[in-house]
């Protein structure tokens, strides 16, 4: 593993655990855009429209948590954007 490998898998657990504790501050009361997503407790939630979470039970023994890629430099941000522009593209299917 390269140097440069090392340092943005450094990044994105950083930005995993920078996540991961703003999400303890989330409840599903919590004002949101659509698209945002958290765990919510162990639960994972999307806002479903504006201000309003969609929670997702998790299975048993399941909890939903933040993880670091590991195989590129990335974050929620970017998978948000990337779901957000498929979904539009394919607005008319």
């Amino acid at each position: 593993i390269s140097d440069n490998d090392q340092c943005f898998r450094k990044k994105n657990a950083q930005e995993a655990q920078k996540l991961q504790k703003n999400f303890k501050d989330i409840t599903r009361n919590t004002p949101c855009n659509v698209g945002d997503q958290a765990c919510i407790g162990k639960d994972f939630a999307q806002c479903a429209q504006k201000d309003k979470w969609s929670i997702i039970p998790c299975g048993n023994n399941l909890v939903c948590v933040v993880l670091p890629l590991v195989q590129k430099r990335d974050t929620i941000d970017d998978q948000n954007s990337r779901i957000q522009d498929s979904l539009k593209a394919a607005e008319g299917c």
